[in-house]
């Protein structure tokens, strides 16, 4: 489990990179595209497509988001919580 804070106003925005040096095959990522946040990884070289979540709703809108990512065998989360309201927050499985 990770998680970080971020704002910005840019709809398209690499925020955290994470790969394996010796096989930069294997990486985790998370960016901005149309303000929407996502996160895309692939950690094996058996993976054929890297695995993506995305919220449905932008958070370039200059306020402080938290963002969570969890991952547990095959199962990965994604939760987004804004800053105005901490129990109100986007999830994507």
């Amino acid at each position: 489990t990770s998680s970080l804070y971020f704002k910005t106003r840019e709809p398209f925005a690499p925020i955290a990179l994470i790969y394996n040096e010796s096989n930069p095959e294997e990486y985790f990522a998370l960016y901005l595209q149309q303000g929407r946040p996502h996160f895309q990884y692939k950690l094996s070289t058996n993976q054929e497509k890297p695995v993506i979540l995305f919220t449905d709703e932008p958070v370039n809108d200059d306020e402080w988001h938290k963002i969570e990512l969890e991952r547990i065998g095959k199962l990965a989360k994604m939760k987004v919580y804004s800053e105005n309201n901490n129990n109100n927050y986007q999830e994507k499985s």
